[in-house]
């Protein structure tokens, strides 16, 4: 099964979620992708839709500046500790190195090399953890479960972010502050589909109005793993014809009819391979 919300190297091509009456908000709309930098969100009302790795980046930096923060987090999602945590500055978040450290790996090659395959190492040990019934598996899911209900602090909250399937069916996204900003007093976390926008805000799946200044679409990226350019392979094969809504891949890196072309597709962790 090919995880389809990993997207294959297209997620620059964004657009706006199909969500009726975007057209009609008075308000100040973005997209995470094409960020207003010059717009000020001090003190307004600001609704940010998805809960996905742009949402967990982009919650914690705006929420002590925001007046109310609107979390549309529908779906569960496995947030983590930072990848390579171990081989980070202090606290294991810091990847901004040290004058000191640029120059020791310039004048020492072979150290810098080693420091490399330390971080690429650490990372591929998450290989079995990925397997559904292993043990790496079992503990992970224990102790991610446990960070979480720390961070989180409001057991609401936590049972409708923590989820309820294994590590890896759904990307785990490492997130500095996240899940201890949707506890504030600013922020209100909203667990339901968003239906509509009206002018003037967001009506929710139970038909609530949820008035804002701001949304910021923290989805509506492509993710169906097809090219945004066009590909041709033998006997005039169109990749975007063969792949279609859900594509196939062998063992999910070569692809029928395109020799040439390698692709990154995320197993699911449900896969019998």
């Amino acid at each position: 099964m090919i995880d389809d919300n990993t997207g294959s190297g297209v997620l620059n091509s964004w657009k706006y979620p199909n969500i009726p009456g975007l057209d009609t908000f008075k308000g100040k709309l973005m997209h995470s992708a094409r960020w207003d930098a010059s717009f000020d969100l001090a003190g307004k009302r600001v609704a940010v839709i998805g809960g996905g790795s742009s949402a967990v980046q982009i919650i914690p930096n705006i929420q002590p500046t925001v007046g109310k923060l609107y979390a549309f987090l529908r779906s569960p999602v496995w947030v983590t500790t930072g990848f390579g945590a171990k081989h980070a500055g202090p606290g294991g978040t810091n990847f901004r190195y040290s004058d000191e450290q640029i120059q020791k790996w310039k004048d020492d090659a072979q150290s810098y090399e080693q420091y490399a395959r330390d971080v690429e190492g650490e990372l591929n040990k998450r290989f079995n953890l990925v397997h559904l019934h292993s043990s790496d598996q079992e503990s992970s899911r224990q102790i991610i479960t446990d960070i979480m209900n720390e961070r989180i602090g409001n057991e609401k909250i936590a049972k409708k972010l923590i989820p309820d399937f294994a590590l890896g069916c759904r990307r785990m996204t490492p997130g500095q502050g996240y899940l201890e900003s949707l506890s504030k007093e600013n922020v209100e976390v909203i667990h339901e589909s968003v239906m509509r926008l009206t002018e003037t805000g967001i009506v929710d799946e139970s038909g609530m109005e949820h008035e804002v200044d701001v949304v910021v679409c923290a989805t509506g990226f492509n993710t169906s793993f097809t090219p945004h350019f066009r590909m041709v392979g033998r006997k005039g094969a169109d990749i975007k014809k063969q792949f279609g809504d859900f594509p196939v891949g062998y063992l999910g890196i070569t692809v029928e009819n395109f020799p040439n072309c390698f692709c990154k597709l995320r197993i699911s962790c449900h896969s019998r391979i």
